[in-house]
């Protein structure tokens, strides 16, 4: 997608993640989101999700490691808003839950 190998509309009401961020390095994830962040209205992720000290990082379990991509802040930062988490009611359980965020930027021109 950031690579221009995927033609995504130059403006989409909502963007469907599912199961990707999951795979990606924090760096490849945090470009996606820009990238997205001059299209995208609103984002709907749907991926390996832990509820984690009331905060609710994305996560990916490679071989023998494990990363969390703090995607608040990473959303934060391409200028989207989280603005609903409908997650598990059992703490630890992933894959369990959405994230839907708002672009502020495109919202007000919208």
């Amino acid at each position: 997608m950031v690579a221009g190998w995927l033609d995504v509309p130059e403006r989409v009401d909502v963007c469907v993640i599912s199961r990707v961020l999951m795979i990606l390095e924090p760096d490849d994830v945090a470009d996606i989101l820009d990238y997205l962040s001059q299209r995208a209205l609103t984002l709907l992720i749907c991926d390996d999700i832990f509820n984690f000290d009331g905060d609710s990082p994305i996560i990916r379990t490679p071989p023998e490691f494990i990363i969390m991509h703090d995607f608040r802040r990473i959303l934060e930062r391409a200028g989207f808003e989280v603005v609903e988490l409908a997650l598990a009611d059992i703490p630890d359980r992933e894959c369990t839950g959405f994230i839907v965020a708002a672009n502020r930027e495109l919202k007000r021109g919208h």
